[in-house]
């Protein structure tokens, strides 16, 4: 058996390789598990449930929930096999960002998982004329739970739904995803059965998941990435193990996981965590953790290490680094990586730790996956995205060196939008990026920026942001960079601190902390020169690239919640300039901090 739609691929778990623990929940230290066969009756029994409830072939249904759980992956698959499209939304999306798509999808049924959710939406259905119902996942007083829904799937009922099944191709739709963006309306991204199934297959191959390998899923399923990753691993006879993202350190010590997807904020904060819990170490405590750091910074990523180098590393993972893995559970094989680029000091650390991270690249416009760094030798160069995947075409565009991609992965369209869908897709296929790339080694690709974030300083020189925040990042003090100065004399910067790290080095050194008056707490002149410090050290070793002039602390984090991160922790750059703009007219002014 083969699968060529979406809700074939269980069946095909089922029949090559069973799993007893297919799909999984982690709550509260305990794990309720669902065999491949369950996961069919249940997802079966949905479908003819939704049959009932009257659902046609391409109607939307929308999920929205707060944490990943088996329910998600049963109402997506039980949508598909009735035809309909299943609609993903991210729990942070604000009332007006929902009234927009429900509207706009024309969504007719939907799934939360709890009752906040559920009011959210509830309170929103006089202006959605379209929905007739709304289902919960988790019981709430009032509302239709998913279990409600099921009906037994026998007789006519199931021929019925055989029928429908029949009737869904590879070529219908199977989701209509609206990005964020970090800027602009959201727009919908038409994506069929074939495009995300020929993802699939084509990482497969070069996938080194097995049959049997626990997974934790623990970013939103309602981002592609995640969500394709599920689909794949699935494939591969993994058992997808769910968490909530405020329960994933807990969980990953649950689970012992062999692999899992993350974003790199997920291990910038493990290893935050790793540095605060080593702020008290002192002798020869201390000189051991900065001594196997060190080792550890300094891993070979491509090429053979040296004798001396290897015992070192020895040592250091014995001693100091298998903390880091115990941290992850200790048996991770390998972490999936996407949607923004890690610093390779922490690339290297992990690695060096026995956790081999591979970046990869992307957009919810290609289903997701153009180009991922391989585990096999030689299949991986630190600072890059990797290597094109099987059946994707991948080219940079001259002038200004956009990547353009092609193949069966490439979305439909943008849903309504045939103006937009005709700038996006070439008449021969070719699907414009708007990220900026470069060949290394003709083999690997690099990202160095957006397209769209480039601006214009006074002197007539472009600057791609991207890049310089990276590499502020890459200090422990820095927990979000924007880089500013479209028609201005120079650049400047506007950082957000990681306040807990903060707060940390300023107890260690004696220095005021104030949580309830941040903006005072920042104008401290410690904490002034700290950042000071860290710009003019980025000025130093960059003094070919354009200088940082001036900087402005942030007084508040950037999350999703305030709308000021994508759910993929995306900076909205429109967002902050607009929600910051007296201070940044201050900035250039007046001068601001140097």
């Amino acid at each position: 058996m083969n699968f060529e739609r979406l809700f074939d691929i269980l069946p095909y778990q089922l029949q090559k390789y069973p799993q007893q623990q297919a799909l999984c929940m982690c709550q509260n230290g305990q794990i309720q598990s669902y065999t491949t066969r369950q996961c069919l009756d249940l997802i079966d029994r949905l479908s003819c449930g939704l049959l009932q409830q009257g659902i046609q072939k391409n109607d939307a249904v929308a999920i929205l929930s707060s944490q990943n759980c088996p329910e998600w992956s049963f109402a997506d698959f039980a949508i598909q096999q009735t035809g309909g499209i299943t609609v993903p939304i991210h729990a942070t999306a604000s009332p007006d960002e929902c009234r927009y798509i429900f509207n706009h999808a024309q969504i007719k049924w939907c799934f939360v998982n709890n009752k906040d959710l559920f009011t959210k939406i509830q309170q929103l259905q006089p202006q959605l004329p379209q929905l007739q119902a709304v289902f919960t996942f988790l019981p709430v007083n009032n509302a239709t739970n998913w279990q409600q829904l099921l009906l037994p799937c026998t007789g006519p009922a199931q021929q019925t739904l055989q029928e429908r099944k029949n009737e869904v191709l590879p070529q219908d739709v199977a989701t209509i995803i609206y990005t964020s963006g970090t800027t602009g309306q959201p727009k919908g991204v038409v994506l069929t059965h074939y495009n995300i199934v020929s993802n699939i297959k084509s990482i497969l191959p070069v996938l080194p998941v097995a049959q049997g390998n626990p997974v934790l899923s623990f970013l939103p399923l309602s981002h592609v990435f995640e969500r394709t990753a599920n689909y794949t691993c699935m494939a591969a006879g993994a058992g997808i193990y769910y968490s909530a993202i405020t329960q994933t350190e807990h969980n990953m010590r649950l689970v012992k996981p062999c692999y899992f997807s993350a974003v790199p904020r997920v291990l910038e904060r493990m290893f935050e965590e790793v540095e605060r819990r080593a702020q008290g170490f002192t002798g020869f405590r201390k000189y051991l953790f900065k001594r196997a750091l060190s080792i550890a910074e300094a891993y070979p990523f491509t090429g053979k290490p040296t004798w001396r180098y290897a015992i070192n590393l020895y040592l250091a993972r014995l001693l100091v680094l298998k903390h880091l893995k115990k941290a992850v559970g200790g048996r991770v094989k390998g972490i999936f990586l996407g949607a923004a680029a890690l610093q390779p000091r922490l690339a290297r650390i992990f690695t060096a730790a026995g956790i081999p991270v591979r970046e990869g690249y992307g957009l919810t416009e290609s289903a997701p996956v153009l180009a991922f760094n391989r585990f096999e030798p030689g299949g991986s160069l630190l600072g890059t995205v990797g290597i094109p995947i099987p059946g994707v075409e991948i080219k940079i565009n001259p002038p200004d060196g956009e990547i353009l991609a092609r193949g069966p992965n490439i979305m439909k369209g943008y849903y309504l939008e045939p103006q937009l869908t005709a700038q996006t897709i070439t008449p021969d296929g070719w699907l414009h990026t708007g990220d900026l790339g470069e060949w290394v080694n003709d083999k690997f690709l690099k990202i160095t920026g957006r397209k769209k974030e480039l601006f214009k300083i006074t002197s007539g020189k472009y600057v791609a942001p991207q890049p310089i925040e990276n590499q502020l990042r890459e200090s422990a003090f820095v927990e979000h960079a924007m880089i500013i100065g479209d028609g201005q004399q120079f650049i400047s910067a506007l950082i957000a601190p990681a306040f807990g790290v903060l707060q940390n080095y300023c107890l260690a050194n004696n220095l005021p902390v104030d949580t309830e008056n941040t903006q005072n707490w920042l104008n401290h002149p410690a904490i002034t020169a700290l950042y000071r410090q860290l710009i003019e050290n980025y000025n130093s070793t960059h003094a070919n690239h354009h200088p940082i002039r001036k900087f402005l602390l942030l007084p508040h984090p950037l999350t999703p919640e305030n709308g000021l991160l994508t759910p993929t922790l995306k900076v909205k750059r429109e967002a902050v300039i607009q929600l910051y703009q007296p201070q940044i007219e201050t900035l250039y002014q007046t001068g601001g901090k140097t």
